[in-house]
Parts: structure tokens; sequence; C-alpha cells
């Protein structure tokens, strides 16, 4: 039982990290060419 709630809390907070990681990896990248379009 209580693997069983560690997994339903594990689960979705390592799909939402990964989520978040992948969203902040192509906003630094998007700032990261603007930025860098600007300065050239």
């Amino acid at each position: 039982m209580k693997r069983l709630l560690m997994w339903a809390v594990g689960v979705p907070f390592l799909v939402i990290s990964m989520v978040m990681m992948s969203f902040s990896d192509g906003l630094s990248t998007q700032v990261a060419s603007l930025s860098w379009s600007q300065r050239h």
C-alpha cells in the first residue's frame, strides 16, 4: 500500500519535472537565439 502511494506521488512528479525541464530548455534556447539575432 505504501509503495503504491509512493508510485502515485512519484510518477506524476517525475513527469511534471521532466516537462518543466524540457519547457525551460526550449525557453532558454529561444531566448538565446532571440538575443543572438538581436546582437547580430
